[in-house]
């Protein structure tokens, strides 16, 4: 269907030596039964590599399943899950799957308040953070795409990076930088642009502001890591169309492709590959709000959602389509890369 990259969520929880998978369905993955969660993933990564499949790793959170209660890529006043922990274990990830499928590190999954962008804070400023952590991954393992999410202003968490503007992420190895948001429909969260009268007019403006002018710009790479919808509002396929077409290269009005000569439009990942059952016991939050939405597969996780790939299938690349395998790149060029979710 197109697709040639994973974006895999894990937490430092599941990193941990004694941690052991439990939520697995073993009589259809008896390879699996008594592996530690590192150790699956393993698995993941050695089979996408060996079909040409490529990953991004999603830091989603310090503890299991506890993204909606962090709000910084650290726990205050916990001993084990500190910023040297999470440096550390990106570093290890890094050595572990270099020269792999693994090309590139979304460092910390939506980013919110009170997580700020240029205020100089050690503490809370995250572009700050971002660069330690990225020059620490680089030191050890160049060759990744080092992804950084926004924060949260007026926008879904991770999805503000006007402070780009005026303090942009420096890495040792810059142009392995990429700028990532999230962006979903009124069915996640009722947004106030939602119910604007301007509506779905007001939504470029929008985009743009937070995010579009990096790439309009030209200062760097903008990954879209996460949208998604459930259809269940009239507006959710306004939305999905517009999106769409803004991703496509329509940044400021419809049927008007502003990408420069030779450039594809934005490369993303859609949440998720999973039919999107109701959540399991300890599933909370976001991400439990998420799951509602359905992803690509049906609830059998065989059949694919031929609805939802009619829209996806106007944002694929169309070179991808034709060979129907992944187009390896190391570095964050401006060609289409089309992601599921793990």
């Amino acid at each position: 269907y197109g697709f040639n990259v994973l974006r895999i969520p894990f937490s430092n929880a599941m990193l941990r030596m004694e941690s052991l998978a439990t939520t697995i369905g073993f009589a259809n993955n008896p390879d699996l039964e008594g592996l530690s969660p590192l150790q699956c993933m393993d698995k993941i990564v050695t089979y996408c590599t060996a079909i040409g499949m490529r990953i991004i790793l999603d830091r989603h959170s310090s503890k299991t399943e506890n993204y909606f209660n962090e709000s910084l890529w650290y726990i205050p006043g916990d001993p084990y899950y500190t910023e040297e922990r999470y440096i550390a274990d990106w570093v290890m990830l890094a050595k572990r799957y270099a020269n792999t499928a693994v090309i590139g590190a979304d460092l910390w999954n939506e980013p919110k308040h009170p997580c700020s962008w240029g205020s100089g804070s050690i503490n809370t400023d995250w572009n700050l953070a971002a660069e330690r952590v990225g020059n620490a991954i680089q030191a050890v393992n160049p060759d990744w795409l080092i992804i950084v999410e926004g924060v949260a202003n007026n926008s879904w968490w991770g999805s503000n990076l006007q402070g780009v503007a005026t303090h942009p992420v420096r890495l040792n190895v810059p142009n392995k930088l990429v700028y990532s948001v999230h962006e979903y429909a009124d069915d996640a969260f009722n947004l106030t642009w939602f119910s604007d009268p301007a509506f779905p007019g007001n939504l470029r403006g929008l985009w743009n502001q937070h995010f579009g002018f990096i790439v309009q710009q030209d200062i760097a790479p903008v990954f879209i890591g996460e949208f998604g919808t459930s259809f269940k509002y009239p507006t959710d396929s306004l939305w999905f169309s517009m999106w769409l077409n803004y991703m496509n290269g329509q940044f400021t009005r419809d049927g008007v492709n502003d990408l420069r000569v030779g450039r594809t439009g934005l490369s993303w990942a859609f949440w998720s590959v999973s039919p999107g059952e109701d959540c399991t016991p300890g599933h909370v939050g976001g991400d439990c709000i998420k799951a509602h939405f359905g992803g690509i597969l049906e609830t059998d996780w065989l059949a694919v959602n031929h609805f939802k790939m009619s829209y996806l299938n106007t944002a694929m690349s169309q070179k991808v389509l034709s060979s129907g395998t992944a187009t390896p790149s190391k570095a964050p060029t401006k060609s289409r890369r089309r992601t599921l979710h793990h």
